[in-house]
């Protein structure tokens, strides 16, 4: 299991306490996160708080992985986190978000985990760019479902980007056959990332659990 944690909404104090929470409870892997602004998510009148950043968050767990916390008084014991970043492979350009990877890297981050990819050739080039981190990467991978889902996550998610050819390919494919298309690229994805990558993993999108559970079915045999 790992947490997902965005550091928008709690102070360093919040955070502090959560983190030493999540820890007592049996959680080790932590994905440390910014999140989006609120208003993203259609709620206008609200501001973030982000008084830590998600480098930040990273410093945090390594301090608490030392024994300390953030105003480097020991804490009793050292924990054991495993600490995650998150890493934009459609970043164009890319050489700035390989500095931030940097800097997660410096902050404590032991492994990666990048958003969903729908274009070969920038995945591979992320690869070859991230891999003298020499941390690993697993690369979100997300189905698609028709030429609907395909045109909502271009046009309407931060930071998604859809090529033209694969949103023309779910055109083509219609809606009966779009779900098999949208397997047979995540398929080829994941070929590349057996070659490069530390792994995948797959995100169902809109209640398309089943998209999903059949590519994992046919990845266990």
């Amino acid at each position: 299991m790992v947490m997902h944690y965005t550091t928008r909404d709690r102070n360093a104090m919040a955070i502090h306490s959560d983190m030493v929470g999540a820890h007592v409870l049996g959680i080790r892997n932590i994905l440390c996160l910014r999140g989006d602004p609120p208003s993203v998510g259609g709620y206008t009148d609200i501001v973030g708080v982000w008084d830590v950043s998600a480098v930040g968050l990273m410093r945090f767990l390594k301090l608490l992985n030392d024994g300390v916390d953030f105003t480097g008084k020991s804490v009793g014991r050292q924990a054991s986190f495993v600490i995650g970043g998150s890493a934009n492979l459609n970043a164009d350009p890319l050489e700035p978000e390989l500095r931030l990877m940097r800097r997660k890297v410096e902050a404590g981050a032991h492994f990666f985990v990048t958003q969903n990819v729908f274009e070969e050739k920038k995945l591979e080039t992320f690869l070859d760019g991230a891999a003298k981190f020499k941390k690993p990467v697993i690369v979100g991978v997300l189905p698609l479902a028709n030429s609907r889902h395909a045109e909502f996550l271009h046009n309407e998610v931060p930071g998604m980007f859809l090529p033209d050819k694969v949103r023309e390919r779910m055109r083509k494919a219609g809606e009966e056959r779009g779900p098999k298309e949208g397997q047979a690229m995540a398929r080829d994805t994941i070929a590349l990332c057996r070659e490069k990558a530390a792994g995948v993993y797959l995100v169902p999108s809109f209640g398309r659990y089943e998209l999903v559970a059949e590519l994992v079915a046919e990845l266990g045999r």
